[in-house]
């Protein structure tokens, strides 16, 4: 066996060990657990620029259920953001882009008082808004 057999062969199998082991892993996601009071919103949770994102959220408030998701794009040329999403509450698929104003991306309850928004004081960035009238807590995966 020459060299660069046993070197090609030696590498392939360190990364076939690697994720047979959970060693190597695809995902970059980033959990966020929220808790944000009545006509609040949470810190803000920043994405990627040019890479679409997928998020996830849920609400956990008692009595008010839910869960949504989105995908998201930062365009750096673009004014603002692109996304296409779909939740409990909407019972839909919602389509929209940025506008200079706190567009609901998806929202994360079964009533319709918790969203993921459009944070306007940076063009990457989201908040969850509350407005509802109790604390609303939940999870949030981007």
């Amino acid at each position: 066996m020459t060299r660069d057999i046993f070197l090609r062969f030696a590498t392939r199998l360190v990364v076939a060990a690697a994720f047979s082991l959970g060693l190597a892993a695809v995902s970059h996601a980033t959990e966020v657990k929220y808790s944000v009071g009545p006509g609040a919103n949470s810190k803000a949770l920043t994405l990627p620029e040019n890479v679409p994102v997928s998020l996830t959220g849920n609400s956990t408030t008692s009595g008010d259920y839910g869960v949504g998701q989105a995908t998201i794009w930062c365009l750096p040329t673009e004014p603002g953001l692109q996304w296409v999403g779909v939740s409990w509450y909407s019972a839909g698929t919602s389509y929209r882009n940025y506008y200079p104003n706190a567009s609901n991306i998806v929202a994360l309850d079964t009533d319709g008082f918790v969203f993921v928004n459009v944070d306007v004081a940076s063009k990457c960035t989201l908040v969850i808004g509350n407005t509802g009238s109790v604390t609303a807590t939940g999870t949030v995966i981007y």
